[in-house]
């Protein structure tokens, strides 16, 4: 976990995603993504549902996903998480303030918070659509 975290920057850093979304190549997120994410639900369980994803540039195990869950009230929403999978150890990190207010996951890192401005978060929600 601290070699995730000690790694962060760079990959805040190098995120990027295409000013174009006909030009965004699609990633597929590994089939449990949305059960993790969902996993980190804060009060109230969140039902996964539709996953989509981009690549980082230079990091094949990281990835923006963008993914459409159900409250338990039944509104259903969409945010963005960072996936990283380092040899088995997955870090998920709430990008977008959907993502933070309903789940755990760390909306920072290092002292950068993330927002619906981070690169990359466009792309993947393209790639849901």
């Amino acid at each position: 976990m601290r070699k995730a975290l000690a790694l962060m920057p760079l990959i805040v850093l190098t995120l990027t995603g295409c000013s174009n979304a006909s030009e965004v190549e699609c990633a597929s997120p590994p089939a449990d993504a949305g059960e993790r994410i969902a996993d980190g639900a804060n009060d109230f369980p969140i039902e996964a549902g539709v996953t989509a994803a981009v690549m980082h540039p230079t990091e094949a195990d990281v990835m923006i996903i963008a993914m459409d869950f159900t409250l338990i009230d039944g509104t259903e929403a969409t945010g963005v998480w960072g996936y990283i999978d380092r040899g088995g150890s997955v870090t998920i990190l709430a990008i977008d303030g959907v993502a933070q207010a309903a789940t755990d996951w760390p909306g920072q890192m290092n002292g950068h918070e993330f927002s619906v401005t981070e690169p990359g978060v466009s792309d993947a929600l393209a790639c849901l659509d």
